[in-house]
């Protein structure tokens, strides 16, 4: 059955990516170079929220979605998160350059304004946070995985500090996000990526869920304005950490 239910989903889904091809190709173009529009931000939100339920997701979130622009910290689980979270919120995401290179969503992610991290020197840094410091003069609210790498979401890793420089530059607050997918108590076995996994069978795997949940618990803002970077990722880490332990995720997510 569920063999039968990820091949039917994988059938819309190629559909629904051909359909954001052209979306990127002709309506939306550029945006490798520019700031997307408030209306082509509302397309691509749109379309990460019918990708959410072509995947059947029920997302509950515990908190108020920012009103103004921010940077987003959060836990990083798979790449899902970056359909669950862009479902719900307009932003760009900072991820790492190997994503170029998947087949698809690496275009995708190209051509939808995505913000890239070259690994491997103090300079793909650098470059990293002059990026996310421009989209958050553009007033947009950018995504960053402090972590640097997926974790099967039962703790956090330690959050890398020197990417909350952006926001001190421009005093942005910054908004912890906790994404948790909750399963029988824990964490859903069947969504992290993690070690050695390929995006072709965490994606069968996924399509082939009956359902998934996914709980977006939003912390306070964090005011920026002459703040330590060091701090300012530990509280993040502290928030983050207290929500993946604590009995919040208890609840059944709504539709």
């Amino acid at each position: 059955m569920k063999y039968l239910r990820a091949f039917r989903r994988i059938l819309i889904l190629i559909a629904h990516i051909l359909d954001c091809l052209i979306l990127l190709t002709i309506k939306i173009r550029g945006l490798e170079q520019r700031a997307p529009t408030v209306k082509e931000q509302h397309e691509i939100q749109k379309w990460m929220n019918k990708t959410a339920k072509i995947l059947n997701s029920r997302i509950d979130i515990n908190g108020r979605l920012p009103d103004q622009p921010c940077l987003i910290v959060c836990n990083h689980i798979s790449w899902l998160d970056i359909i669950i979270l862009s479902s719900r919120l307009q932003a760009t995401f900072l991820s790492k350059a190997e994503v170029m290179e998947w087949p698809v969503f690496g275009i995708l992610a190209k051509k939808s304004g995505t913000i890239f991290l070259r690994r491997g020197g103090k300079k793909g840094i650098e470059e990293a946070i002059e990026k996310v410091t421009q989209a958050l003069k553009d007033k947009r609210n950018v995504v960053v995985f402090p972590e640097g790498t997926t974790t099967r979401g039962e703790d956090i890793k330690n959050f890398h500090p020197r990417i909350f420089a952006a926001a001190i530059n421009t005093e942005i607050p910054i908004l912890p996000i906790a994404i948790h997918y909750p399963y029988l108590g824990g964490v859903n076995p069947h969504i992290p990526f993690v070690d050695d996994d390929n995006l072709i069978s965490s994606l069968i795997k996924i399509l082939g869920l009956p359902n998934i949940k996914a709980q977006l618990n939003i912390g306070p803002m964090l005011n920026t304005k002459n703040a330590d970077r060091k701090k300012l990722a530990t509280q993040s880490m502290e928030f983050i950490r207290r929500k993946i332990k604590s009995d919040s995720y208890e609840s059944t997510p709504k539709a």
